[in-house]
């Protein structure tokens, strides 16, 4: 028989026993892994110092699961966490464009294809596609099957590049057939904002899987890319409603009040110019945001246009006829 009483520790402060679960002392306030906490910034700031910001900024991460939710020293943890996945980020940039312009988009669109390649190498991955294209090969056969399957593990895969971009671990997409895909997180996004672009990185790639089979029905003329197209963009616009666990919801967490009047109002527009259904689901669902009084307060305008081009973009993709053979 295991033992399910949970174990104690004693505050360093004042002595209180305390549950393994508590991160302040209820007694004197003190953080309850401050020894752990101060090791951690120490082992941060070496390795910061000695160049290796992905490893920095994943002992800052560590610490953040040591610190109370919404806590003064949580948002300054959160804040330097998203400071050094920014400079991450440039420095990777900055690594492929010293190679010239040209060499630097050919390693980037590589990588992407390393990375798509990979997570199709999963066993797990791979059969759950293949039990979820099988549900959809039964309704409207096997090439738009296989069309719907790849674009959702574009839009997937699209997470799992934000991730491993930002240092936090995932696991490959999984298929649920007849609902959808996942992403399993192995850690929490620091910010609503780090959270929101890894939302929108899913529609992102989404919306790059329906460009590609837009372009490819245009200069082929057959019809069955140009389902591909408008379904992909149908699924992408989808996601964007801000409800649950949709990606919409995720980059609607960095948005202000103002913001999430000004997407409904663009979600207006756009749906009178296209009389794209799927826009009304997303709009009503983004009324009952807007209304919420938990919206930061601070305006996160990087988040907010990629939302405005993906509703925008994904609308238009959707205004080309749909015909299955």
């Amino acid at each position: 028989m295991s033992d399910l009483t949970p174990r104690t520790t004693r505050c360093a402060a004042c002595g209180t026993e305390l549950s393994s679960a508590l991160l302040v002392c209820p007694s004197c306030h003190a953080l309850v892994h401050r020894d752990e906490l101060q090791w951690l910034a120490s082992q941060a700031d070496s390795l910061l110092a000695a160049g290796d910001t992905k490893a920095a900024a994943g002992r800052w991460r560590e610490a953040l699961a040591l610190l109370p939710p919404r806590s003064a020293q949580h948002e300054a943890v959160a804040k330097r966490v998203e400071e050094l996945t920014l400079k991450l980020q440039s420095e990777q940039s900055s690594s492929r464009w010293k190679a010239g312009g040209v060499t630097a988009l050919l390693v980037g669109a590589l990588t992407k294809g390393k990375l798509l390649l990979a997570g199709l190498l999963k066993l797990p991955t791979l059969l759950s596609m293949l039990a979820f294209a099988g549900v959809y090969w039964s309704i409207w056969g096997w090439k738009f099957a296989v069309a719907i399957v790849v674009g959702i593990y574009i839009h997937e895969m699209g997470h799992v590049a934000a991730l491993h971009a930002r240092g936090l671990p995932a696991s490959a997409p999984m298929f649920l057939p007849g609902f959808g895909a996942f992403v399993r997180l192995h850690s929490k996004p620091a910010t609503p904002r780090e959270d929101s672009y890894i939302g929108l990185a899913g529609p992102i790639w989404g919306l790059g899987a329906a460009l590609v089979a837009a372009a490819l029905f245009a200069f082929t003329r057959n019809e069955f890319w140009g389902a591909a197209a408008h379904t992909t963009a149908v699924i992408n616009l989808f996601n964007l409603t801000p409800v649950w666990s949709l990606d919409g919801s995720r980059g609607f967490a960095s948005q202000s009040s103002r913001q999430r009047w000004l997407i409904l109002g663009l979600l207006a527009a756009t749906f009178a110019i296209t009389r794209e259904g799927m826009l009304v689901i997303v709009a009503i669902a983004a009324i009952w945001r807007a209304f919420q009084k938990n919206a930061p307060k601070l305006e996160d305008w990087a988040g907010f246009t990629r939302f405005a081009v993906l509703v925008i973009a994904l609308a238009a993709l959707t205004k080309i006829p749909i015909s299955v053979q």
